[in-house]
């Protein structure tokens, strides 16, 4: 998965076509991915105030004000690659 952070108004996501399905509610986006069929790229707004991914109810991605974790994210070039696997799974 890419995650890029940018001057985009909102959440962005591509898929490619059949790959997931998507489904919105109060704030929140889920993305039910095919196994094996998994490319993602998400575009998160610099200015967002919080936004968290969660891959099997585990963060793998928190941008809270300008602070990024894992921590290891900070500084980096963009995008940053995330693995579509929760850790110690």
């Amino acid at each position: 998965m890419r995650v890029s952070l940018g001057d985009w108004t909102e959440v962005r996501v591509r898929a490619a076509v059949g790959a997931a399905t998507f489904t919105s509610d109060g704030g929140r986006l889920a993305i039910a991915n095919r196994p094996g069929a998994a490319a993602f790229e998400i575009d998160i707004p610099r200015d967002a105030p919080r936004v968290e991914i969660q891959v099997k109810g585990d963060r793998i991605f928190l941008k809270d004000g300008s602070r990024l974790l894992p921590e290891s994210l900070e500084g980096m070039r963009e995008p940053h690659l995330l693995p579509l696997s929760a850790p110690n799974r």
